[in-house]
């Protein structure tokens, strides 16, 4: 049977998750990096969408065809996250997100959509991250 383990024996492993998660990302691991880090992700959904949801796929839509824009954009997005996320399923996942993207922008006609959209799936995918800082710094003041 497994052995629950105490507060005191959490706290070594919480920091080195933290470390081992936040310390690779573009800020570090302090809570400045967190903060950088967290504000270019979230804000970053307004930058790609304008170009992904907004221009490429006007471009390609009046081109190729609208059906051709919601097959090629989310693969051009992808492709542009390749030197970050290099393994295929992540490429997978973010050809499904900016297929997501850009049915909801194609839809609705509302870029504000998919710019939501996309700032909702980066808040997913953040909130791990920042339950481990916040027990990471937490336990940090609580020796204070």
């Amino acid at each position: 049977m497994a052995e629950v383990a105490g507060p005191g024996q959490l706290e070594p492993a919480i920091h080195e998750l933290h470390e081992r998660v936040w310390k690779v990302l573009a800020y570090g691991s302090s809570w400045l990096g967190v903060i950088y880090f967290s504000f270019f992700t979230l804000s970053a959904a307004f930058f790609e969408e304008a170009v992904f949801s907004g221009f490429v796929c006007n471009r390609i839509g009046t081109r190729m065809g609208w059906i051709a824009a919601l097959l090629l954009t989310p693969l051009l997005f992808s492709l542009v996250h390749m030197p970050v996320m290099n393994k295929p399923t992540a490429l997978l996942m973010l050809y499904a997100a900016g297929l997501t993207y850009t049915a909801i922008r194609l839809l609705s006609g509302s870029i504000f959509l998919a710019i939501s959209a996309h700032v909702l799936i980066n808040i997913y995918v953040m909130l791990p991250k920042w339950l481990l800082a916040w027990l990471h710094f937490r336990s940090l003041n609580a020796g204070d």
